[in-house]
């Protein structure tokens, strides 16, 4: 009777196909294991909400017509998994807005995202517009660095 011998380079190639696949079709899982999947309708206390996609953002202000949807364009995590920008291309504007934001560029920061809730902050600065018509300009003027968030809202979050 013949013995079988551990072969590590047997293991090792199944192990590196297993990753390579898993790398492929276990993104999303990654993403929601730990907790940087962003999607998901976020509503604050006071009633206002954003519904977030992987492709667009729709905020309703809760009827006073301040609303608005928008494309995202780019997204950029900071160095931790629970805060990032999501940079937005408006699409529609409330009635209360300047109809010429449409085609322009804004950001969302998020912080302390987790499976309950985030803080979302759009961007804002006293005396500065908060929208660009260049999205590699918005991506550089809107910053925390650069005061553009510095009031956040809480928000619950439902999948």
């Amino acid at each position: 009777m013949k013995a079988k011998r551990f072969s590590f380079g047997r293991v090792a190639i199944v192990v590196l196909a297993s990753l390579f696949v898993f790398g492929f079709t276990g993104c999303s899982w990654l993403s929601n294991l730990f907790g940087d999947d962003v999607t998901g309708t976020y509503t604050s206390s006071y009633g206002d909400s954003y519904v977030i996609t992987s492709s667009t953002i729709t905020y309703n202000d809760g009827g006073y017509g301040y609303d608005w949807e928008g494309d995202v364009v780019a997204t950029d995590k900071d160095s931790d998994t629970a805060s990032g920008y999501l940079y937005v291309k408006y699409t529609s504007v409330g009635t209360e807005l300047d109809s010429s934001l449409v085609g322009n560029y804004t950001a969302i920061h998020y912080k302390d995202l987790s499976d309950t809730g985030a803080l979302l902050s759009n961007a804002y600065k006293y005396n500065y517009d908060s929208y660009k018509s260049d999205l590699s300009e918005a991506k550089s003027e809107f910053t925390v660095d650069n005061g553009y968030f510095s009031c956040y809202g809480e928000y619950a979050r439902s999948n």
